[in-house]
């Protein structure tokens, strides 16, 4: 067994933090007191090579492996880079390289990798979330073009995006998994109609929103992957994000809990500092500990899948504990600061704002626990 990064993966760590703490860290507050979306974010991120880790070397891309993109996920996590922009570059960029036309595949990977891409996944609609084979979109094929009807909503960077990737119905089979396609939906076409929606987390102007398909037609070279295949394809996708996604959450709560150790050694209270008194210091430690735990749990997952292992049930887990102890972790961090831990002069509340919806986006703790118990008890004893 060995637990260590290599030198390549502590270097990009490190050059990681480093480009957050120019880059990010000065000008959150900023972002967030003026509600402006920072889409040159985008193309400082490029100018390092992470918009193209999920693009094959062979359309211009610089791969990485799992692993090292869950080291990316933790870092940038740490400093809180904004949801749209994290699900374009983990996310939804590993789809594009099975857009079924070679024209648009090239135009769209192009702009990816030169900052000049955002993407939005939609996939959840005003009347299905979990249940992901039960969407009502539908994409009736005529000719050289799909026709898209429907609407979906709940989707992060919906207003702002340039392209969605959208499930829709597109086969007539009795078993609704094997009617779903993937289609590539730029979001200037007619008929596209991208709307805002107000979130616990909705800091940013353009974060969360929908969109509704009013008769929208897309090229048949669009298409994503296999017709009426969409569905498993997206599955796998979900598998890797769940986990980066978790990372990304466990990174934020280390920072925040570190944060909390100092406030603890400084702050007195009774003529000493509140971390003497084991009510402040055991809970901290406790928080620690879990949050070590997670992280070996996602680090596990994203290692069972470079080395082509199973590994859903370790993915489900390890979103299901990771989200909910980075919940947990700055809930108790805020409870160490205490009154000035609520208010706004520290980031702590919108964190816990943020960190509450992930328990929702991309797979409920409950839909999570769900696949655990299918993979551990086997078909036929499981909910």
């Amino acid at each position: 067994m060995d637990f260590s990064f290599t030198k390549e993966q502590e270097l990009l760590r490190n050059s990681i933090e480093e480009f957050c703490k120019k880059e990010v860290d000065p000008y959150v507050s900023k972002w967030v007191k003026e509600r402006s979306f920072p889409r040159d974010l985008l193309k400082k991120l490029s100018n390092i090579g992470l918009t193209g880790m999920n693009i094959p070397e062979e359309l211009g891309g610089s791969p990485l492996d799992n692993v090292s993109q869950g080291i990316v996920a933790e870092t940038l996590g740490r400093h809180e880079l904004v949801a749209p922009i994290f699900l374009t570059i983990f996310g939804f960029a590993r789809l594009l390289p099975f857009i079924v036309d070679d024209e648009v595949r090239g135009e769209v990977i192009g702009k990816l990798l030169r900052g000049e891409l955002l993407i939005a996944g939609a996939f959840t609609e005003p009347g299905c979330g979990s249940d992901a084979a039960a969407i009502t979109t539908r994409a009736e094929k005529l000719g050289d073009v799909y026709r898209v009807k429907g609407e979906k909503a709940f989707i992060t960077g919906a207003p702002i995006a340039d392209v969605f990737i959208t499930s829709v119905v597109t086969g007539s089979s009795d078993k609704p998994h094997r009617n779903i396609s993937l289609l590539l939906i730029e979001a200037n076409r007619r008929g596209v109609e991208p709307y805002e929606l107000e979130s616990m987390a909705s800091d940013l102007k353009g974060e969360f929103g929908g969109v509704i398909f009013d008769n929208v037609e897309v090229p048949v070279g669009n298409l994503i992957g296999m017709e009426n295949l969409g569905f498993y394809l997206l599955m796998e996708e979900f598998n890797i994000l769940r986990v980066l996604i978790a990372l990304s959450s466990l990174g934020l709560a280390e920072r925040c809990l570190e944060e909390a150790v100092k406030y603890a050694k400084q702050r007195t209270a009774f003529g000493q500092p509140i971390s003497r008194f084991e009510a402040v210091s055991f809970r901290l430690a406790e928080h620690w500990t879990k949050i070590q735990c997670a992280k070996l749990l996602a680090y596990k997952a994203l290692w069972l899948a470079d080395n082509k292992k199973p590994y859903m049930a370790e993915a489900a887990a390890a979103k299901w504990y990771g989200c909910e102890e980075a919940f947990s972790t700055v809930n108790d961090v805020i409870q160490t600061f205490g009154a000035v831990g609520y208010t706004k002069d520290y980031p702590f509340e919108r964190i816990f704002r943020a960190l509450r919806g992930l328990l929702i986006g991309d797979g409920t703790s409950d839909i999570m626990k769900l696949i655990i118990s299918r993979v551990l008890f086997g078909k036929g004893y499981s909910p």
